[in-house]
């Protein structure tokens, strides 16, 4: 049978060295007499974060612009100017489809799409066979 020594840590014959961490000027701490240590910015972090700032309004301006004119550029959010025509719809028909037969070229389809569903007040797109839609008059005159 095998002798059973008892653990022992290995003796060392140095000391373990002790490593210096070093941070940069920014982050590192000063001791003021009677104060508490602050950190320091650099100027670099500031530029930065003056940077960011800077990009995020512009941001914020460019999306608060598009959106103010997003609606003037649309179109007329109204009722249109020669009165509403009445349409009935047929078995097949979308409002896409009616906004693609009936709108004027100049018109985005997106767009009148969505003045289909306000002026028609459609909480969905989906139609039902022999539901009468109110169309502007001029679009129903033009073709």
């Amino acid at each position: 049978m095998a002798e059973v020594r008892p653990f022992r840590q290995p003796e060392r014959d140095f000391e373990p060295r002790r490593v210096r961490l070093y941070a940069p000027a920014s982050l590192r701490l000063r001791r003021r007499r009677g104060r508490r240590p602050r950190l320091r910015p650099d100027r670099l972090s500031v530029l930065l974060v003056a940077l960011g700032a800077g990009v995020a309004l512009l941001a914020a301006g460019w999306g608060l612009a598009g959106w103010a004119a997003h609606g003037s550029a649309a179109g007329p959010a109204g009722p249109p100017a020669g009165g509403f025509a009445t349409l009935v719809v047929a078995p097949g028909d979308t409002l896409w489809g009616i906004a693609e037969r009936h709108a004027p070229a100049d018109v985005d389809l997106r767009w009148a799409v969505h003045q289909l569903q306000q002026w028609n007040r459609l909480a969905s797109p989906a139609l039902s066979v022999g539901q009468r839609l109110l169309l502007p008059a001029a679009w129903l005159e033009g073709r």
